[in-house]
C-alpha cells in the first residue's frame, strides 16, 4: 500500500500525549525511522493512527480519557475510551487495522506520562521484530 502526503493529517493546535511521545522518539531514537503522526490507514473511514511506521506496518495508539473525569459544571463522567460506544469504535478500528496487516500497540496517557521511555522501548522491540 502506498501512503500519499494527503494521508497525513496534522492538527497543529492539538497537543496530546502521542505528540509528546513522538518528540521523545526524535530526541532519544533519532537513528531509527521517525514515526508519521496522524496517518490515515483506511480509505473508506477517517481512521488515523496516532503514530505509525508505515514501512514496518507498526502503529501506536495513545488512549486518553480512559477513566473517570470531573465535569466543568460539577459531577463526574467516564472518558470516551471506556464508554461502550467509544470502546466499541476503538475495537472496530483496531480490528480493521489488524485485518489490513498492521500491528498496533496501545498505551494510555498515564503510561506515556509516567514511563515514556518504557513505551518507546516496547515500540523499539516491535520494530526489531521486522
Amino acid at each position: 500500500m502506498v501512503f500519499l502526503e494527503e494521508d497525513v493529517v496534522t492538527h497543529p493546535l492539538r497537543v496530546n500525549k502521542a505528540d509528546n511521545l513522538a518528540a521523545h522518539w526524535r530526541t532519544l531514537y533519532s537513528e531509527y525511522p521517525e514515526p508519521v503522526q496522524e496517518l490515515r490507514f483506511d480509505a473508506k473511514r477517517r481512521w488515523r493512527f496516532d503514530l505509525a511506521w508505515p514501512e514496518q506496518r507498526l502503529a501506536v495508539e495513545v488512549d486518553g480519557a480512559t477513566g473517570w473525569r470531573r465535569a466543568k459544571k460539577g459531577g463526574w463522567y467516564q472518558g470516551r475510551h471506556v464508554q461502550e460506544k467509544g470502546f466499541s469504535a476503538d475495537l472496530e478500528k483496531m480490528n480493521a487495522a489488524v485485518a489490513a496487516g498492521w500491528r498496533v500497540l496501545r498505551f494510555t496517557t498515564i503510561q506515556v506520562e509516567n514511563d515514556p521511555v518504557g513505551c518507546m522501548e516496547e515500540i523499539l522491540a516491535e520494530l526489531g521484530k521486522i
